[in-house]
């Protein structure tokens, strides 16, 4: 806590009317004896662009209505400047970024972290940072006030905000890819997006399959061991229960992001050139407003476009909710140490989880995403992306032809590893029945000895790359095939690899 600051939140009245304009005062005094130089982030001097009060009314939090922005770098023009002994302050109407509109008593406090306040002269700090995290933590005391009349709540669709619930998990594929729309989007731009799109897409459904596996491992030892996790969303502390809690509400989030991507219809908005990455407004789904420091961005990456897409998903409240508790990976990985609580509801936190650069492993097992291609050129596909038959005859490779093979041994993808083969859904594997000798499904929701192959690369022992032909031997040492060459149903009943039972990895 910073002594030298003081925040306070006031109102010229304690009672409003129906009508009333909800008229408060944000202030910040520098109580020490020289100037100090504050960021306006997360407080009202700069406007609403974070969900920074607590506004309360009957023991539950009041919809938040504004926008939340991912930024880059502060310059000059976000800090403030105060004297020793001076304060400064914005007025603001409560009503227009928070759904007031029920009779009684509301209470409202400020409670935010913020970069630093220090001695002026922020251009070394900014020149010394190249994340934001925490320093100092600001509160004000509660300031309380009564609401005599009922007023009109804010809706969506004809439905109250606070009534909306969850936006129910659609299976994979089971309403379509739907197509983006674009306002103010040049046609580069729209090209620009489509592709971080497709990334975004990509890279939550990595993250999603990646947890899943984990889950349904239901080894607690390998999910304590599940390193990347850990670095942006904490790790086990003195709670395994606290700490599986975290596991699940994150993997349930990129069930939601990558549903969100897969299957919604999407709004992008690039007519406002603000110099910061993109903003949304979180009860407003799935509008995502992109500005300038977006298209300078690299298509993957530590704060890519792909990430960033993600970053700005999660924030919807039918996604993931997610505010920005800090900016930047020092930041996001220090909040995961201090605070995981928040750590699990950082967009931030989200975005480096998924972009995963620099490269830190999940767990023990290594991940390769990849379509598999028969010898006559047809994909494996599980149908419906899992839970059915595995047949090899699809001309061209979508989301039900997409698997994870899950390398035992982690590390590179050698000639002679085993691995597990993971449908799209991210809820079945692919199963050789009885081990081997007959049909090849993806109805399992484990893996186990059915579910093991060893993966062969043709060229002889190395590691495989992409493009690479492969055999898969199931438990009982059999062959995968893929009858005909392709186009019909796949077994593990060949005890020689010939033409059928080879296949083309081709890499996500």
């Amino acid at each position: 806590m910073d002594t030298r600051v003081r925040v306070a939140i006031s109102s010229e009245r304690q009672e409003y009317t129906a009508k009333d304009k909800l008229k408060l005062t944000f202030s910040l005094t520098n109580d020490s004896d020289q100037p100090i130089s504050l960021l306006k982030w997360n407080t009202p001097l700069e406007g609403f662009s974070n969900d920074i009060l607590n506004v309360k009314t009957k023991g539950k939090r009041v919809v938040y209505l504004g926008k939340i922005v991912k930024r880059g770098p502060p310059t000059a023009a976000d800090y403030a400047s105060i004297a020793a002994g001076a304060s400064v302050s914005a007025d603001f109407d409560l009503a227009e970024v928070y759904d007031i509109y029920e009779q009684g008593e509301f209470s409202v406090e400020f409670n935010a972290d913020m970069l630093s306040s220090h001695a002026i002269g922020y251009e070394k700090e900014v020149a010394a940072r190249k994340a934001v995290s925490p320093k100092n933590v600001y509160r004000s005391e509660t300031l309380r006030f009564k609401l005599v009349e009922p007023r009109q709540p804010v809706t969506s669709g004809g439905v109250r905000l606070d009534w909306m619930p969850s936006m129910p998990k659609v299976p994979a594929d089971a309403v379509g890819k739907q197509p983006a729309s674009f306002v103010g989007c040049t046609q580069a731009q729209k090209d620009t997006i489509n592709q971080a799109l497709s990334n975004a897409e990509n890279l939550s459904w990595k993250s999603k399959l990646q947890l899943k596996h984990l889950r349904q491992l239901v080894v607690v030892d390998e999910l304590l061991w599940a390193s990347r996790f850990w670095t942006w969303f904490g790790g086990c502390g003195d709670s395994i229960q606290a700490y599986m809690g975290r596991y699940d509400k994150i993997t349930n989030d990129y069930l939601m992001i990558h549903d969100a991507f897969a299957n919604k219809s999407i709004t992008f908005d690039a007519s406002d050139h603000s110099n910061v990455y993109a903003y949304v407004y979180p009860t407003k789904p799935y509008v995502i407003y992109l500005c300038n420091l977006f298209w300078s961005a690299p298509a993957l990456g530590t704060d890519s476009q792909a990430g960033t897409l993600i970053h700005e998903m999660s924030h919807f409240n039918v996604v993931a909710g997610t505010k920005d508790n800090v900016y930047g990976q020092a930041g996001s990985m220090q909040l995961a140490i201090n605070n995981p609580s928040q750590a699990i509801n950082n967009a931030d936190s989200h975005e480096y989880f998924a972009e995963d650069t620099p490269f830190v492993p999940l767990g023990h097992n290594g991940f390769v995403f990849a379509h598999i291609r028969a010898n006559n050129g047809q994909y494996m596909v599980a149908e419906g992306a899992g839970g059915g038959a595995v047949n090899a005859n699809r001309p061209v490779a979508s989301i039900w032809e997409s698997f994870a093979i899950i390398d035992i041994n982690s590390g590179d993808l050698n000639s002679g590893d085993v691995v597990h083969l993971l449908t799209y859904d991210g809820a079945h594997y692919v199963v050789a029945e009885n081990g081997g000798g007959g049909v090849v499904k993806a109805d399992r929701t484990w893996s186990r000895e059915w579910e093991t192959y060893r993966i062969i690369r043709s060229a002889g022992p190395g590691k495989i790359n992409n493009g690479d032909t492969v055999n898969l031997q199931a438990y009982n040492s059999n062959y995968v095939c893929a009858e005909g060459g392709g186009g019909g149903v796949v077994t593990a009943s060949r005890t020689a690899a010939s033409a059928w039972e080879t296949f083309k990895v081709e890499f996500i």
